[in-house]
């Protein structure tokens, strides 16, 4: 294509190529459609095109990059229009394959007719320039970011004339002044009036370069007044022409508090160094003394002074100069601190002790701090002198207390072997027929070896607890089954004193728990029979309840035993629950006792995590109340009460306010309203009163007085009674009066104290309501004998036993339950006699003369030879802590204690028969019952049968 004639005739005034690519910008001429139809030399270098090698398209399409080819098309769609840009940056694509930025500007070739025929483009490659203009931009970005993210503040003055051109953040802040107003301020008015020449003439000095890099002792002055330290740091450099000064303004105010508190200490620290009664040495890595400190308020005999430059070894005796020489290697080894005594002559021919520390110091030398600690050493030879007093005073107390624990071992054993023999033969007399008079004599006779007993079981726990030999033992257990039986052991004794004993259960109470059932029945009984002594009349109630949420953590049970007795004086209270503590203590006392039952009780409740209190007031009864940490998911009440039955009445007629109060209790857990009454008038008022509807009765028998049997057949006749069910209560003493009222009609019993699950299984079978648990058949008389039976096949049973009287009561009560007795005299006897016959159990005393059972046990399974294993029974009079413990470790399987029961003994031979045939379902439940309770063995002689509830339909 050629060039348009308006330029070809510049022809005429040289080669017009030769201008075009030597004038070092780039000359570009398009048509109106953006294709290229001329460009010059620096073009061609650019591209790497020549203008024969230009493709002819617009030039959009090759020469801008993708990104700038829009922009391009469209302003070039129409170029005389304001849309064309003539001038502006753009683009190239370079012959490298980058891209150049060129900046450039266009012109229109126009006709004749005034219409555009070429544009002429010129450029210039501003790529490296534009380059340079963002790293500087860049660089200063840096250094604004720098100067204003400085801790310290900072000042751009103008050399020459002083005056401040910009300021950071901080120097706003340490001024107190924002940034308009101190650009424009000459850089002196920044210092105090008085400082201003000195100012003056530093900054000058740092303008021409002469001033120190750093000045101190220097403050500006802030808006509020306060005159600042400060130590400034200068610089200078050319910024746009102009010669500058750049002041770093740091602030010493907490450099000179710091400054300050430093110089302070050093005081303090000199003046504790001259306060401080020791000597201080420092030691050269040789050992020459090479500095000191002498102690103001302790001269030594002579000045170090004397010393200095001497070695350690020449001043010391060769003694102490030893041990100091080992603390020094071993300082150096260790690099820790080291403290030795040394003794050294003093005056007047006696030795003087001091104690030297050792540290490390740089450079390898010691420092040594000397004290003289005479009288420490002299002091500590006492001691070590009246430890050794200390400790033979110790052997012969405990000497002393294993002759107390031996004596009373042997008092133990001697006094509960006759004391076998006495409750044994009682037990036996009290089975056969005897007269009234006889019978009260061998009960009488019984109660007091019982209560004899107890003495000596509250004596032997004391003694365990004391000696720290007393444990818990803690299992599964069921946890109403405990309550219901210490409650039990004491009915008969409450209806034979007219004293009404409540049980009161939550009824969220935990069906089984972990805990040691045997004590927590131990401290009951102790806290139910002290409150029956003291109680004449009223009643004693144990209330069992949650302590806190059933979900909580720091919760467990509460158990409080609450009487009705007269009260303990104030001044008095403070004297529980010490051992041997009695309130009464004249000769005139109404109530026997140790007074080591509530300490006993309150050492056991904290040895099982619990606490123990009282709260009592003179005339008003006391609660004696007790914490353990038990824990369970809540029973299932076994009873459904429906629509059918609540808001309906029940007649409770009970002579006893605090019995109606228990019964009135269950009945509301029904949704029963109880309609009370305490005379046999009020009850036919009741039942014949218009409009009451009755959908159960409660009677008690004691409302009949000595006709109970006429009031029971006069209430079944009522016919507005004799159509609902009937339920008696009575006692432990009245199965022979229910038996004899089966002819009078139907009804059901119930046995005081009225436990609540036994309640609500006669309430459900009385209102043929469902029940999760089966009603129990009735007992017909509370003696535990009557549940007694002799084994179905006689077993042959070897009792060792040296005591000619135990040996008959022994023989009698195995002959009782059907036993084959033989008798060895000593545990000799006993081995050989095993040797000889197949004996089925053995029943082994511990103390015997010749040989012990602990030997003969040991020869016994020595013998078996792994052939059939006979079981072995303790039977001891030992009853201390860890006698069971030694009777198992020998080889016996079990262990009794004496006294021994009727129903212990039975329990072993029923379960120790069965050995080789399997155990039965009650063998663990045995077990338990007459080990868990060895620390009051008689216990066992108490143990009720199952409580039933009598139902006749």
């Amino acid at each position: 294509m050629r060039l348009p004639n308006e330029i070809n005739s510049m022809a005429g005034l040289g080669s017009f190529d030769s201008i075009l690519d030597h004038i070092g910008v780039l000359v570009v001429v398009f048509d109106t459609a953006g294709r290229i139809v001329h460009w010059n030399q620096p073009c061609v270098e650019l591209t790497g095109r020549t203008l024969e090698e230009v493709p002819q398209i617009p030039f959009w399409d090759w020469l801008i990059p993708e990104e700038e080819r829009g922009y391009a098309e469209r302003a070039w769609a129409n170029p005389d229009t304001p849309l064309f840009a003539h001038q502006g940056q753009t683009h190239w694509l370079a012959r490298d394959g980058g891209k150049r930025l060129i900046q450039w500007s266009n012109t229109y070739v126009r006709d004749v007719d005034g219409h555009i025929e070429w544009i002429v483009g010129t450029g210039i490659d501003v790529t490296e320039r534009e380059a340079m203009a963002r790293k500087l931009h860049l660089t200063l970005d840096r250094y604004r970011n720098v100067v204003e993210s400085a801790h310290d503040a900072i000042f751009l003055a103008d050399a020459g004339t002083g005056e401040i051109l910009d300021a950071n953040p901080q120097a706003e802040r340490l001024l107190g002044l924002p940034k308009d107003r101190l650009v424009g301020m000459h850089q002196s008015q920044l210092h105090p009036p008085k400082s201003n020449a000195q100012v003056v003439e530093e900054f000058r000095r740092a303008a021409e370069g002469t001033r120190p890099t750093n000045a101190e002792d220097i403050e500006v002055q802030a808006s509020d007044g306060r005159r600042i330290p400060v130590e400034i740091s200068t610089g200078t450099f050319t910024l746009d022409g102009r010669r500058c000064v750049q002041g770093i303004f740091r602030d010493l105010t907490e450099y000179r508090k710091a400054d300050l508190a430093r110089r302070r200490a050093e005081e303090r620290t000199a003046a504790i160094l001259k306060a401080i009664p020791d000597l201080m040495f420092v030691l050269g890595p040789g050992g020459m003394l090479i500095d000191y400190h002498e102690s103001v308020s302790r001269q030594p005999p002579a000045s170090p002074d004397c010393f200095l430059g001497r070695h350690f070894a020449e001043v010391l005796p060769a003694s102490a100069a030893m041990a100091i020489q080992t603390a020094i290697e071993k300082v150096r080894e260790t690099g820790t601190l080291q403290i030795i005594e040394y003794e050294t002559p003093a005056l007047g021919g006696t030795v003087g002790y001091y104690e030297a520390r050792l540290a490390p110091l740089e450079g390898g030398g010691i420092l040594t701090i000397a004290r003289e600690v005479t009288d420490r050493v002299e002091a500590r030879q006492a001691l070590l002198g009246q430890a050794e007093d200390l400790k033979q005073a110790r052997i012969a107390a405990e000497q002393a207390n294993e002759a107390k624990s031996a004596f009373l071992a042997a008092m133990s054993h001697e006094i509960r072997t006759p004391m076998n023999s006495i409750l044994g033969f009682a037990g036996l007399l009290l089975d056969s027929p005897l007269t009234a008079d006889q019978r009260d004599c061998v009960e009488t006779l019984r109660f007091s070896g019982q209560a004899l007993l107890g003495l000596i079981n509250d004596i032997l726990d004391l003694s365990r607890i004391e000696a720290g030999y007393l444990s818990i033992e803690n299992t599964d257990f069921d946890l109403s089954r405990v309550l219901e039986e210490t409650l039990d052991l004491l009915a008969i004794k409450t209806e034979q004193s007219g004293v009404d004993l409540l049980a009161q259960f939550a009824p969220d109470l935990p069906c089984r728990v972990f805990g040691d059932p045997g004590r927590l029945h131990q401290v009951l009984l102790n806290l139910l029979g002290n409150a029956i002594k003291f109680t004449d009349q009223g009643f004693v109630s144990l209330a069992v309840a949650r302590d806190g949420p059933a979900d909580s953590s720091g919760g467990g049970l509460r158990f409080v035993v609450t009487d009705s007795g007269p009260g303990i004086p104030e001044d008095k209270q403070h004297l529980l629950f010490q051992k041997f503590s009695r309130l009464q203590t004249s000769a005139s006392r109404k109530h026997g006792g140790t007074g080591l039952g509530l300490h006993i009780s309150r050492r056991l409740v904290e040895l099982m995590g619990g606490k123990v209190g009282m709260e009592s007031r003179v005339g008003k009864g006391s609660s004696f109340w007790f914490t353990l940490p038990l824990y369970g998911e809540p029973a299932d009440p076994g009873f459904a009460p429906d629509s059918t039955i609540r808001d309906r009445q029940a007649l409770v007629a009970d002579p006893s306010p605090y019995n109606r109060a228990a019964l009135r209790e269950l009945c509301s857990r029904w949704g029963i309203e109880a309609v009370e009454c305490q005379s046999y008038d009020e009850v036919v008022h009741f039942a014949t009163e218009a409009g009451r509807r009755f959908v159960i009765t409660f009677l008690d028998l004691r409302l009949g007085g000595g006709q109970a049997a006429d009031l029971v057949a006069k209430v079944l006749s009522m016919p507005s009674l004799a159509e609902i069910p009937l339920v008696l209560i009575g006692g432990w003493q009245d199965h022979k009066l229910i038996g004899s009222l089966d002819a009078l009609g139907a009804f059901r019993w119930l046995r005081r104290p009225v436990f609540p699950a036994a309640f609500h299984r006669v309430v459900a079978s009385a209102l043929g309501l469902s029940s999760k648990e089966v009603v129990s058949q009735p007992l017909a008389c509370p003696d535990p004998a009557a549940t007694r039976q002799t084994l179905v096949t006689p077993i042959r049973v070897l009792l060792a036993e040296d005591n000619p009287v135990n040996q008959k009561l022994a023989h009698r009560l195995l002959g009782k339950l059907g036993c084959r007795v033989d008798q060895a005299a000593n545990g000799r006897e006993a081995v050989l006699m095993v040797d000889r016959f197949p004996y089925d159990l053995i029943f082994m005393d511990v103390q015997m003369p010749e040989m012990d059972g602990y030997e003969a046990t040991a020869e016994i399974r020595k013998r078996q030879h792994g052939q059939r294993h006979v079981p072995i029974v303790a039977m001891t009079a030992h009853a201390l802590s860890g006698d069971r413990e030694l009777c198992l470790q020998a080889g016996m399987d079990d262990y009794l204690s004496k006294p021994v029961s009727l129903e212990a003994l039975s329990a072993a031979v029923e379960k120790w028969s069965q050995a080789d045939r399997g155990s039965n379902s009650s063998a663990a439940h045995l077990r338990r019952l007459h080990v868990s309770h060895q620390s009051d063995p008689d216990q066992t002689r108490h143990a009720p049968g199952d409580r039933g509830e009598r139902v006749r339909v």
